[in-house]
Formats: C-alpha cells, structure tokens, sequence
C-alpha cells in the first residue's frame, strides 16, 4: 500500500504531467512530500518547495538560511546590507544599539519562506518585541537588518546565464505636477483594467487593498516618484517589468557569479537597487536572498513583456535533468 497519492498541483508539476511524468503528494510526520516520477523511471522526492535536479543539496541549504547566502555574497564582493542575527536570549541592549545606528530595519526570519515571518519599516523598540515574535514564528533565529532604499530585481539564472530580471515594484505614481495622487491612481487602474494577461489578476488599488493614501488630493511635482505601500506582490498591488535587456551589465555579472561559484544549475538572485541603469556601487545596491525554488508564475506576470518563453525553457531543463537516458 502506498503513501502516495495523485497529485493535482499546478504550475510546474502540471507541465510535467503533460510530459508524461506521474505526479503523487503524501504526508509524512506532518510534512509535505512530493514523488516525482518521470517517463524513464527515475523517481524524484521533493517537500513542498520544489528542489530541483538542476541544483545540488548545497544551493538549497544555501537558500534557506540567509546567513549562509549573505557570507557567501560577502565572500564574493557583493553588497549586503547591514545585519545582526538574533535569538530569545539576546537582551534589549544590543538591539536597541542597532536600532540607534540604523533607524529603519527590517525583521525577518533567518529560514522563510514566501517572505512568511517578515515585518519591514520597524522604527522603533515598541513594535520591535511584535515583529520578532512574528519572525520567530517561522525559525528560532531572526535577522535584524537594515532598511535600504531602492526596488527589489529578481535575477534567474538558468545554466549559468541570466534568463530573466524581473523588478517587483512597490504601488507608486509619478507625479506631472498638476494631478493629485487620486487622479493618478485613477488613470493606473484604468490601465489596470486593459492588461491582458493569461496568468495573472493586477487588482485596483482601492482603499481596501492600499490605504486611504489612494484617495490623497495631494500634487506630486513633476517627476516625484511617491510610494503608496510596500507591497511587493502582484496580489497586494505591485507590479512586475521584464528588464533583462534593460538592466547594466555589472548586474548581470554579479548575479552570474553567486550562481556560477556554487554551481547553481537554476536560482533565483534578489537585490534591491537604487537605479538598474547605472553601474552597481557602494549605496547603490544590495544582495537581498538567494532562491532555489522561485515561483514559475512570477514571469508570466510581468506586465510589460510576455515571459512564457523562460517557463517553457525551465520546465525543459528540468526535463532533461530527470528524463534522461544512459
């Protein structure tokens, strides 16, 4: 008698199922299990993040634990922001230290995942116990890091060459200098409205989704960029932009080297940076996390290009990583 039964997930495994692959879930000691079970034979044991053929057990291990991905983009000259790893038993005094030399930080769990356990703009010792509690909900050892500035890149890099640099943009307008905020969100969800996309929803920005800033009478001057949440999923009112060919090239060259120096057959690099146009430099970015199980359905969400092509190539490779024949 098996454990397993048939699966119906989507997205990636139902591509494989396409391909005549058998797809099966379990769970053992409350934990998900995934058998994957290719045309040739080969079975393949994954948990509920996909960990794929492509990958060794060490780019895993290096995308769950952000201390070892922020040594290692260290080691490699990459920029990292400022970070103190803490847990139950440090005192108030340090953290307080911290908060004092870096006024705005962000609290997040050292293993997450789907950015599970974060609190960002934490300003304050008040709200700092709440948004530790909240971290430890998801790891016993939280990451108190400093704040930086600019947009979140998402760099893919599929057999050692970037496929894809996708930027998550946070809700925003752009000032014209006579329109005020409420104008201008009227005119993005009217373009909201227009987008065409098979695979993913852009919701209004409403008051419910964003806050009461959507309803401003403020006037942005002219090319103000104001920020109205920090959202960075599509769901909560981001947007995602296809840039790979738009993006300076000491971006690409940074990202390519985390990959390349571990060997990483498929990962997912973030950084946050101030402007992707201008060469990487001190204050201008910084190395965010590694991810070896990123979401297929990000690039079939940018709004401004039609990335279907950089699915299509994942799931192939992943196919030849798992159907191959001796």
């Amino acid at each position: 008698m098996s454990i397993f039964k048939k699966s119906e997930r989507g997205g990636l495994y139902a591509r494989l199922r396409e391909r005549g692959y058998i797809v099966e879930d379990a769970k053992i000691s409350g934990q998900s299990v995934i058998r994957i079970i290719a045309p040739n034979g080969r079975v393949w044991v994954t948990g509920k993040k996909m960990a794929y053929p492509m990958n060794s057990a060490f780019i895993h291990q290096i995308s769950d634990n952000k201390r070892l991905s922020y040594e290692l983009a260290s080691s490699l000259s990459i920029r990292t922001p400022k970070t103190m790893y803490v847990d139950r038993s440090m005192g108030m005094e340090e953290l307080h230290a911290f908060l004092k030399q870096y006024p705005l930080v962000v609290v997040k769990p050292l293993d997450s995942y789907k950015s599970h356990g974060v609190t960002i703009g934490v300003n304050s010792m008040d709200i700092m116990p709440q948004a530790l509690e909240h971290a430890y909900q998801e790891s016993p050892v939280a990451i108190i890091q400093e704040q930086v500035g600019g947009e979140e890149y998402r760099f893919t890099i599929l057999e050692g060459a970037v496929v894809s640099v996708l930027r998550r943009e946070r809700p925003q307008v752009i000032g014209d200098g006579v329109s005020t905020v409420r104008q201008l969100v009227s005119r993005e969800n009217s373009t909201r409205r227009d987008l065409i996309l098979s695979d993913a929803i852009y919701p209004q920005w409403t008051v419910d989704l964003i806050g009461d800033v959507v309803m401003s009478e403020d006037i942005p001057g002219i090319g103000e960029v104001r920020i109205l949440s920090g959202a960075t999923l599509v769901s909560k009112g981001a947007s995602l932009y296809e840039l790979r060919g738009d993006v300076d090239a000491s971006y690409v060259a940074l990202a390519e080297r985390f990959a390349t120096t571990v060997g990483a057959g498929f990962v997912a690099i973030d950084m946050f940076i101030v402007d992707h146009q201008v060469e990487a430099s001190k204050g201008h970015y910084w190395f965010n996390e590694c991810n070896a199980s990123p979401s297929l359905k990000m690039y079939v969400s940018a709004r401004n290009e039609d990335n279907h092509w950089i699915v299509d190539k994942i799931v192939d490779t992943t196919d030849n990583n798992l159907n191959f024949t001796q």
